[in-house]
């Protein structure tokens, strides 16, 4: 039998003729409405029984939703249809070929099933259970890089706005990143070898190439729990990005905070504060209000404090104005550095003070700035490190601020040539700046890194701590935690369990006169003489001694 050509294989082999298509559109348009009206017949085939399994018009939808962004005109109702399929048949149909329709309506990015699709997600914010759940399909898309763009990061941003709390903190969870969080720390931490037991098994037992490999795949993946430990926060920074208007969004969300109709736990208001701060770091927004408002949250007192002081510094940038910022900053030193304050509080006001300064070097004065720089002798190893870094950062930014004793011989000497730039005024880039910038650079170290991120980590707020000793009550706790299914203290001398046997010896004791009377042992210490009996029981009792 011979070679088939192409053309006769064609209305057969979609695969082949999907590839063709794709290729050129115009050359095999005729191919394309010829399935295209038998695609027709099926669906109306279909519609009369849609309890079979329709297998060929699977096939058929799965190549027209390939194809139809090459011939959008004569595929305008294509996405509709399968829609109203699926809502009146759903229920009824194979669970295959329920799940290829599906996929069919998404088609390709750009084509009409996907505008044709916004509406129908729309319709569905209609019902709290039906927006809760298309929100969580277009989360998952987006994460899967199939939903990626504008369009689908503002149809989450509205529901950040919905009056049902589940929906809200679920969107606003989206932006803020929890959800990579909350996978990425899902695998346990039993999975990590017991590196000390595969070395100890390694110097003991015969050396193998197998051993070895098996050594250094547990080291590495020791090495990358390590690293996603210490991994700095992630969060969807794209999808920041891709909003329509951020500070109408900004603007918004911030309302609704303010209104004293809102009955949110404060953890939603916190995560709503959360964003907010990280929209105007990102994208340099004036938003003046909210820093008075986060006022009413700096006390040391107040739950979560570190995080409101991270998301306070998040929202500093070179733009806010320092009369907008003074008040905080004066808050933040009044209510957490004074020597009433415990160590931990003070450590957590200087390193926000630090941080907003960081990105706004006008936010203080030379005299607020000369007190808190006092703390750099302070007897806590954290307070003083926190005041020094202070005066580090203003070394760089603006040593006139600083004591001409802080200031550091490098900075007193180039007092002359300095210039701090005042608010609204911008450095022009000049040759010399290009040289320095185009020349050759050193390696960043992870410190700088965290410096010249957007978002503030509350660890960078709070800083080393030094483990707190135990008082008597924690010591006896954490003793009876430790005890707990262990067996008793003591010894396990004449312990046994029930029903086990007894020695020779208390079988003896227990036994009655008569039997024992004619035994050797007792017929000898009969006959011994009280000489011997004084001597023998001096070595009895000398063994219970010992």
């Amino acid at each position: 039998m011979g070679k088939r050509n192409r053309a006769a294989t064609l209305p057969t082999n979609l695969p082949q003729l999907q590839n063709l298509i794709k290729r050129d559109p115009v050359s095999y348009k005729e191919d394309f409405l010829q399935q295209f009206r038998h695609y027709e017949s099926q669906l109306t085939i279909f519609k009369l029984k849609p309890d079979e399994d329709a297998e060929d018009f699977g096939s058929l939808v799965t190549f027209i939703s390939q194809v139809a962004q090459c011939y959008p005109e004569e595929t305008r109702a294509f996405p509709q249809q399968i829609i109203d399929i699926l809502s009146e048949n759903y229920q009824i149909m194979y669970p295959e070929l329920r799940r290829t329709l599906a996929q069919g309506t998404s088609g390709s990015d750009g084509g009409p099933a996907r505008q044709e699709k916004e509406p129908f997600k729309q319709e569905m914010s209609e019902n709290a259970i039906a927006a809760k759940k298309s929100l969580d399909v277009c989360i998952e898309l987006y994460k899967k890089n199939v939903w990626n763009d504008d369009k689908t990061v503002n149809v989450i941003a509205e529901a950040c706005f919905h009056p049902v709390t589940k929906i809200k903190v679920t969107a606003l969870k989206f932006f803020l990143g929890s959800n990579e969080d909350e996978e990425s720390g899902s695998s346990s931490e039993d999975d990590v070898p017991d590196i000390r037991r595969l070395q100890h098994v390694n110097q003991i037992n015969k050396k193998k190439k197998s051993k070895a490999r098996k050594m250094e795949k547990a080291l590495a993946n020791v090495r990358k729990k390590e690293k996603q430990k210490h991994k700095a926060e992630n969060f969807n920074f794209s999808a920041l990005h891709l909003l329509n208007d951020p500070q109408g969004f900004a603007e918004k969300l911030f309302s609704i905070l303010q209104q004293s109709s809102n009955n949110d736990r404060f953890e939603v208001k916190l995560m709503t504060m959360n964003l907010i701060s990280r929209i105007i770091g990102i994208h340099k927004l004036m938003l003046l209000g909210f820093y008075p408002y986060l006022i009413r949250y700096l006390q040391p007192h107040q739950r979560d404090v570190t995080l409101v002081l991270a998301i306070l510094a998040q929202a500093t940038h070179e733009l806010v104005p320092p009369d907008a910022l003074e008040p905080v900053v004066k808050a933040i030193a009044n209510g957490f550095i004074n020597d009433r304050c415990a160590a931990e509080v003070m450590i957590a006001g200087l390193n926000a003070i630090r941080e907003i300064c960081a990105r706004q070097p006008l936010a203080i004065d030379a005299t607020l700035l000369q007190d808190l720089t006092e703390y750099k002798s302070d007897r806590t190893k954290g307070v003083m490190m926190a005041a020094r870094s202070l005066i580090a950062l203003y070394r760089e930014l603006n040593p006139e601020l600083l004591h001409r004793k802080d200031r550091g011989r490098t900075a007193s000497m180039n007092m002359n040539d300095y210039k701090p730039l005042q608010y609204g005024e911008v450095k022009v880039v000049t040759d010399e700046v290009i040289d320095e910038v185009t020349g050759e650079k050193r390696k960043l170290d992870s410190t700088q890194h965290e410096e010249l991120s957007d978002v503030v980590d509350v660890n960078t707020i709070t800083g080393p701590r030094k483990k707190a000793k135990q008082d008597y009550d924690e010591r006896v706790e954490s003793a009876r935690a430790g005890r707990e299914g262990r067996e008793k203290y003591g010894a396990h001398k004449n312990k046994r369990a029930e029903g086990a046997s007894t020695t020779n010896k208390e079988k003896v004791r227990n036994k009655a006169f008569m039997m024992v009377v004619h035994k050797r042992n007792t017929l000898t210490m009969k006959k011994m003489s009280l000489r011997k009996k004084q001597i023998l029981l001096k070595k009895q009792q000398g063994k219970k001694k010992r």
